[in-house]
């Protein structure tokens, strides 16, 4: 037998303590084995720079974590104000190629994506 998810292993606890019905345990437990069946569907966004014709970054973040970032910018500070448009378009089924920056002097490009 493997090892247990401790997330599973603290739901089973709290049934196990009275904290949760059958149904909310199953509920929960149905929740947390659908997250690991479907990692294919999570998205991500790509940040990229070339220079010179050479990708000098190459970063992947899971949409998840930019979401929770632009949340916590805009308590901070209002550092979202752009990015909030960017979010509610790409939570509305937005992909590709989202921002595209050429600097021909400088022989740089920016491309922003949602894969």
């Amino acid at each position: 037998m493997g090892k247990i998810n401790p997330e599973r292993m603290q739901i089973l606890t709290m049934l196990q303590e009275g904290k949760l019905s059958v149904s909310e345990a199953e509920r929960l437990l149905e929740a947390i084995e659908n997250d690991r069946r479907q990692p294919s569907e999570q998205r991500f966004l790509r940040l990229r720079i070339a220079e010179q014709g050479q990708i000098t970054v190459n970063l992947r973040i899971p949409l998840e974590i930019v979401q929770s970032f632009t949340e916590l910018a805009s308590i901070i500070g209002g550092l979202s104000t752009g990015w909030e448009t960017v979010i509610s378009k790409i939570e509305a089924g937005m992909d590709g190629r989202i921002v595209e920056l050429e600097q021909p002097n400088e022989d740089r490009k920016v491309e922003i994506l949602v894969e």
